[in-house]
């Protein structure tokens, strides 16, 4: 059995492959905010099981295979975009500061590309034959806006839950509940077990601005606040997590609790958010 050694790194990315998609001579280069990938042939004959926590769910016990895309960072310029035989006017002032993406199916015209040589968990190898296959552009995830769409949160065990309550995220619609509500939010859903639940936003990757959360009860129209927290004191591990949130509460077992995650002031961001002691959703 062959042993690679990963160091997640990228090499002989030719030209064609970080190159923008399209650009005239003197307009500014945009930003390389979206993904282009390629279908490759990939040496690795990949099997194996890996659990997925998302915005949305958490997927357990997926099937993982050989590698069929590989995307690498692009910059775009629209030249045209129609709905059928509608004109499409891009959004001039759309956010890009979102981690989802929207992917799109990609046809470009023939060139010479390089095959690219990539460095994953997996290990060391050269990708063959990329042909262009998709166009990944930055997204706002607007599911769990709404109380009334929260998405739930499954445990036992700790789990991780990602999100951002990048605009349009909604407005304030909770009133103050352990710290106040200024800024928009985004909600989620978890069960009482009996015991003691904990969320954070303490050293999470993802999270990039000054949260606060809030817990509450009830129905959406009748949120009965549990509590909340805006800064942590003395910081999750030290003085350098000052902005994370943590809100530790003794739950009741079967109980539905409503999570509000939101902003400080009127900031917002992308979130990752880590859950304990939630029980199995209902």
């Amino acid at each position: 059995m062959k042993t690679r050694t990963a160091s997640s790194r990228v090499t002989r990315l030719g030209p064609a492959l970080l190159g923008v998609l399209a650009i005239g001579l003197c307009a500014p280069a945009p930003p390389h905010d979206h993904l282009q990938c390629f279908k490759i042939k990939d040496p690795v004959k990949l099997k194996g099981v890996v659990d997925l926590q998302n915005t949305f769910v958490l997927d357990e016990g997926c099937k993982v295979g050989k590698a069929k895309l590989f995307c690498t960072r692009a910059s775009k310029i629209v030249l045209e975009a129609f709905d059928g035989r509608d004109p499409i006017t891009p959004g001039s002032s759309f956010s890009t500061e979102s981690s989802s993406r929207v992917c799109y199916k990609l046809k470009c015209p023939r060139q010479d590309r390089v095959d690219p040589s990539v460095d994953d968990q997996f290990g060391f190898r050269e990708m063959r034959k990329p042909k262009p296959t998709m166009l990944c552009t930055p997204a706002i995830d607007a599911l769990n806006d709404a109380c009334e769409s929260a998405v739930p949160i499954c445990g036992p065990g700790a789990r991780v839950a990602f999100g951002d309550t990048l605009p349009p995220a909604s407005g304030p619609d909770a009133g103050f509940c352990g710290t106040s509500v200024t800024a928009a939010g985004v909600w989620y859903r978890l069960i009482g077990t009996g015991g003691t639940i904990t969320l954070d936003t303490c050293e999470g990757a993802e999270t990039d601005y000054d949260t606060k959360i809030s817990v509450f009860t009830g129905d959406c129209d009748s949120l009965a606040c549990v509590g909340g927290n805006d800064d942590i004191a003395g910081g999750c591990n030290g003085p350098a997590s000052d902005l994370s949130s943590q809100f530790s509460f003794a739950s009741e077992a079967g109980t539905p609790y409503l999570v509000l995650v939101h902003g400080f002031g009127a900031e917002f961001g992308n979130l990752e958010m880590h859950v304990s002691g939630a029980g199995a959703c209902d």
